[in-house]
């Protein structure tokens, strides 16, 4: 690489850095008024700020969401048709900055943390106990969907179990290390995905929908199809087997994935029965709960093949679902038109013949 190239991509990745550093501090914009992570005079003079906007000024608030989606839409384009890899500093330093975001569209994160607490710290069965039959515990103040039991898989609550044991109790150091478990899951993922494929690589290190639903929001469907993606990057049929074992037991959304790595002639058919298999369940999880942004991430696998431009609009017409949330500070309305949208765009525009490429 010439010294102008050089240049150029540290340029770009700055560009993108930054972008994300200011996401990551818009996300404060919505936190829980309830939730108070440090006791110092200049962060409650910075949450105080970032409460005004996003619960008194959502118009101002939702112009700011609208804005970075297109920017980050415009930067990851530049990005993936250049084919411009991020030195390991810059990969590094967005890892380090989406570390410090905050979960700004969902709740779902405080649940994790609470579902392993009751193992570790009440000694109960998550399974049977719910975050209201500890109604003394200060994390109540902060949560949602307070009423249910634990509703995943048998391969995500040992994840976050080990978590909790490892924070000891410490809401604000379990925070951080189930977030670090995202972040590093994430590199790890890129950096093995780049070993074989540079492109898909950089279209799953720029998705606008992996970084937002996936490592601000911090759903666990990005776990499960970063494991998805993580057995394709294997050759032995032993860890594939697992991580698709540990993708499904988080998610069952993503068991048809199992198809992926079956050595066949057949395969392209495979995949094409793969796909319907998760759109099939996709569309029951949106009858049966309603259409939910993170639910796209089960595509990611797919989405990460297809032409840049097709990809980022699907993602970003997606994350645009949020902006009534974003306007009224929560679901006051229905507001999720644009998610259903970008959900059959997927299921008519899948790009099929790379897919093959990375999976043989």
């Amino acid at each position: 690489m010439g010294k102008n190239e050089s240049q150029h991509s540290g340029l770009i990745w700055w560009a993108w850095a930054s972008l994300i550093l200011l996401v990551g501090i818009y996300s404060y914009a919505l936190i829980d008024p309830n939730l108070t992570l440090i006791n110092l005079p200049a962060w409650t003079a910075f949450r105080n700020v970032m409460v005004q906007l996003g619960y008194h000024n959502g118009k101002m608030s939702l112009v700011l969401y609208i804005v970075a989606i297109i920017i980050m839409l415009v930067v990851a384009l530049r990005i993936r048709r250049n084919e411009i890899d991020p030195s390991p500093k810059y990969v590094l330093i967005c890892g380090l900055i989406l570390l410090t975001s905050y979960p700004f569209l969902s709740h779902d994160l405080f649940n994790y943390i609470f579902d392993a607490k009751i193992f570790t710290v009440y000694h109960q069965n998550p399974y049977l106990m719910k975050a209201n039959d500890y109604p003394q515990d200060l994390m109540v103040r902060f949560m949602h969907w307070t009423h249910r039991t634990y509703p995943y898989g048998p391969t995500f609550l040992p994840i976050t179990i080990l978590v909790s044991f490892i924070g000891a109790g410490k809401f604000l150091l379990t925070y951080l290390l189930m977030k670090l478990l995202f972040v590093a899951i994430f590199i790890i993922t890129y950096l093995r995905l780049q070993k074989h494929n540079k492109a898909i690589a950089l279209a799953f290190f720029t998705s606008p929908l992996v970084i937002i639903e996936g490592l601000i929001n911090v759903h666990n469907d990005f776990l499960a199809i970063a494991f998805v993606l993580l057995s394709w990057s294997l050759t032995s049929i032993g860890p594939k087997v697992l991580l698709i074992l540990l993708s499904g037991g988080i998610k069952y959304f993503t068991i048809p994935f199992a198809l992926s790595i079956v050595k066949t002639h057949y395969r392209q058919h495979l995949m094409d029965v793969t796909f319907l298999l998760i759109t099939v369940l996709t569309g029951l999880a949106i009858y049966l709960n309603g259409a939910h942004v993170w639910y796209l991430l089960n595509f990611t696998p797919f989405l990460i093949f297809y032409p840049p431009l097709l990809s980022l609009v699907i993602e970003c017409i997606a994350l645009l679902a949020y902006s009534p949330y974003i306007l009224l500070s929560g679901w006051n309305g229905p507001g999720r038109v644009a998610y259903h949208d970008a959900f059959f765009l997927c299921c008519l525009c899948r790009n099929r013949n790379n897919l093959l490429s990375i999976t043989k």
